[in-house]
């Protein structure tokens, strides 16, 4: 039952209920607003997802005041700081979410996700990730777009995938150092694109290019041959310099003289031979006669 409150009074007060809201102003005028209970669950229905930095000065924190998605749709995507992992507090429903995307941040490990078991659409490009060992064990997951990142191990992802995601039909993989996409021999990602086919024969795209019938064919005769090997890590040069350093240059022996050759050991005979060419085992003389050789016997051109 809703009262209405009046009040006059030569200072500010502020009443408030559950069923309405006075304010008395200065001046001794009383308002009074009135909400509705029933238009609250409405509002809540509609509004989206908002997540907010549990603290300005930690970016990428791994806890984050986050407001349930009632849709099952999680974006955290260009954040702002951006995020350097994946944020333990959304782990809290992450049985309900059934997307996920976290593009365009600098996540560089895939911690925490291990936890979104029900998702069926994971989307994590434009990251700095080099592993895919927390990715969760989803038998609902059909898209997996993992563009722009740093992954060197094709073989490690497609045991992952293989294992956790039986029902993964698109897979991209672009802007990473393990896609040969862009490079100048077209076999390389032809080979790549086998080796996928055949470790994940249920996939329909594949780096936003369709998966065709005679690819499939081909990989299930050839795939077993392209195994991809993980890129070799080189040392930096400032690496080398440093071991270098760690030799005494006085403690370095010079090479022994070269020993004198005693001529009468080892006897050099120089002498002239006149080699005459017979042309007997030469392939280019085989279908040549004598007769071709004779300028004699050369046929008159026509100009003459």
């Amino acid at each position: 039952m809703m009262t209405d409150a009046t009040t006059t009074t030569s200072s500010s007060t502020t009443a408030t209920s559950p069923m309405s809201s006075t304010t008395t102003s200065s001046s001794g005028t009383a308002t009074t607003a009135a909400t509705d209970p029933q238009q609250q669950p409405q509002q809540q229905q509609t509004a989206a997802p908002i997540v907010s930095s549990a603290s300005s000065s930690s970016p990428g924190a791994a806890e984050m005041a986050l407001r349930e998605p009632i849709d099952g749709r999680l974006i955290l995507a260009k954040r702002d700081p951006p995020l350097t992992c994946v944020p333990r507090s959304v782990t809290a429903f992450a049985s309900k979410i059934t997307f996920l995307e976290l593009s365009h941040n600098a996540i560089r490990t895939t911690e925490n996700l291990e936890a979104f078991t029900n998702v069926t659409e994971l989307i994590l490009d434009d990251n700095q990730l080099t592993e895919c060992s927390h990715l969760p064990a989803s038998k609902t997951l059909k898209v997996l777009s993992l563009n722009k990142n740093q992954l060197t191990d094709l073989e490690g992802l497609l045991d992952v995938a293989g294992e956790r995601f039986p029902q993964l039909t698109g897979l991209s993989l672009l802007y990473n150092p393990i896609c040969p996409y862009f490079s100048d021999d077209e076999d390389d990602y032809r080979r790549y694109r086998l080796r996928i086919i055949y470790r994940l024969n249920r996939l329909k795209y594949l780096d936003s290019r369709p998966v065709l019938a005679a690819e499939r064919n081909e990989a299930a005769t050839r795939g077993h041959l392209y195994v991809v090997s993980k890129p070799i890590a080189l040392s930096p040069p400032q690496a080398i310099d440093s071991e270098l350093s760690a030799y005494d240059i006085n403690s370095l022996k010079p090479l022994p003289p070269p020993t004198p050759i005693d001529p009468n050991e080892f006897p050099v005979l120089y002498a002239k031979q006149e080699f005459v060419y017979l042309g007997t085992k030469s392939e280019g003389n085989r279908f040549i006669t004598n007769k071709d050789l004779d300028p004699t016997a050369r046929p008159p051109t026509s100009g003459n």
